[in-house]
């Protein structure tokens, strides 16, 4: 792959650092310039070179809220949403160590100035202290954000979010709209770096994430830079178009070392007009690993650039050459998606290409031609709607999480938090609901308790519980709460 990869790195060096050309790197230095103006950004952010605009300058009022943990800012209205776009940007207030809660659903239809939060940059920008990272906690608190519509084709490293630093992004949908722009680009994060966490968060089928030439995800364009990052319980139904290669259903590439992917699933379509496509993440660059994870969604490479050497997995789309010592991990996964590539496209139902790889129970669909992969075990498609498969991608784990519940991903498994809204018990519920002897116990005041499986069967009250998950529905002077409950 090294004439397709050199290339495409060779084009967003070129966005980084525009005063690169085709002579002046070779293949080798091409791939360490994909991450040198982050890198900058990063030395520059830790040496204090870089301050907010305005010493001084107050954090808007919001809705509400201090930006503690207790007390979190409250965002309630298309105007705190654009109150902080233009902090983080026009401010360089980073926000890091600050939390925010949305409060309720926010439909952004008609509304044409909202930039993206933590902004990337343009072609022109060579100077990373330009970058302008969101750094702080942003909990969706299960809401969701419809209509979001931005693009620019000249701008670089954006979704909702644009670039964010060590940021916690969780509990969030974007349901509908359309982001669309050059380079790096995903459907919640442009980029996420150093130690980023993107958990619980989804794109909706009525949302579309066009990316111009590469590295396009469903919930992350690229995780570059800095500590391993985090993708935990999202899952991406937004179709995903990119015209020059590097596209995957979460991630469009990841390039930090240790990253962790985990109960994710991509059920949308992605087109790649060239190839380097994957169902989960569309290029490795280093470590990683992917546990718990599936694809049921379509996934074409089509290869109209003519590339000799492209290639497309249901799991993972490409593998950079390296020899670092990187190694890719993929356990308890499955890929079920249809793959549609053109000759001389390499393909793999699970990874293709040579890159260190560890695969352990992981699974995909035979195909109707009856080719068979080392990377995993072929099923009959219509085997994986039965209980049986659940119980293979369930024996390695201590408590089983993979179900099948009707209405869901086509009838084949998912994880259980793809499956529901319904939130963890945080820290500060727990003192109201105890684990006794197997049985759940709530503390205080209640009109109605009500213990459900997580495939939606009522329990006896005082039934003695075995091992596992339960959704517990609480009634309490009117107010009703659902809570999650592991035992």
């Amino acid at each position: 792959m090294k004439h397709l990869n050199a290339t495409l790195l060779l084009s967003l060096a070129a966005i980084c650092l525009p005063g690169l050309s085709m002579a002046d790197v070779t293949p080798k230095q091409m791939q360490a310039q994909v991450e040198l103006t982050l890198q900058q950004y990063l030395q520059a952010h830790k040496a204090g070179a870089i301050k907010q605009l305005r010493q001084n300058a107050q954090a808007p009022a919001f809705s509400g809220g201090e930006g503690t943990q207790a007390n979190p800012y409250l965002v309630k209205t298309v105007d705190d949403l654009k109150a902080l776009s233009k902090a983080v940007e026009e401010d360089k207030n980073t926000f890091a160590g600050k939390f925010f809660r949305m409060e309720n659903d926010i439909n952004l239809q008609g509304v044409e100035d909202l930039r993206p939060i933590g902004n990337g940059f343009d072609r022109t920008a060579d100077d990373p202290t330009r970058i302008r990272p969101f750094m702080g906690t942003f909990d969706g608190n299960n809401h969701s954000i419809r209509n979001f519509t931005f693009r620019n084709d000249h701008y670089a490293m954006f979704g909702f979010f644009g670039i964010v630093n060590g940021a916690t992004i969780k509990n969030l949908t974007i349901a509908s709209g359309k982001v669309e722009g050059d380079n790096i680009i995903g459907g919640i994060v442009g980029v996420g770096m150093n130690g980023t966490k993107i958990i619980n968060c989804h794109t909706g089928k009525d949302y579309v994430v066009n990316c111009h030439r590469f590295y396009g995800g469903g919930i992350v364009g690229g995780l570059i830079a800095g500590a391993a990052s985090e993708i935990a319980d999202c899952t991406n139904d937004a179709p995903l178009t990119c015209y020059l290669g590097i596209t995957g259903g979460i991630a469009g590439s990841n390039a930090q070392d240790g990253t962790k992917i985990e109960r994710c699933g991509n059920r949308a379509t992605i087109t790649e007009h060239s190839t380097n496509t994957g169902g989960i993440i569309g290029q490795i660059i280093r470590s990683v690993s992917i546990k718990d994870c599936y694809n049921t969604g379509e996934v074409s490479a089509l290869n109209e650039q003519g590339a000799t050497d492209g290639t497309i997995g249901g799991i993972i789309g490409s593998t950079a050459e390296t020899n670092d010592g990187s190694i890719i991990e993929i356990t308890n996964c499955y890929q079920a998606g249809a793959l549609i590539y053109s000759s001389p496209t390499l393909m793999d139902p699970i990874v293709p290409g040579s890159f260190p790889t560890t695969i352990f129970n992981s699974y995909y669909a035979k195909m109707e031609d009856g080719s068979s992969y080392s990377t995993g075990i072929g099923v009959d498609y219509d085997d994986m709607k039965k209980q049986e498969f659940v119980n293979k991608l369930n024996e390695e784990e201590e408590s089983g999480i993979w179900i099948i519940k009707a209405g869901v991903n086509n009838g084949l498994p998912v994880p259980e938090n793809n499956t529901t809204g319904i939130r963890n018990i945080n820290q500060g519920e727990q003192a109201s609901i105890a684990i006794v002897n197997g049985q759940i116990q709530v503390n205080g005041r209640y009109n109605t308790l009500q213990v459900y499986t997580t495939d939606g069967r009522l329990l006896p009250l005082g039934a003695q519980l075995e091992k596992g998950t339960y959704i517990v529905r609480l009634v309490s002077a009117g107010k009703t709460s659902t809570y999650k409950v592991k035992l």
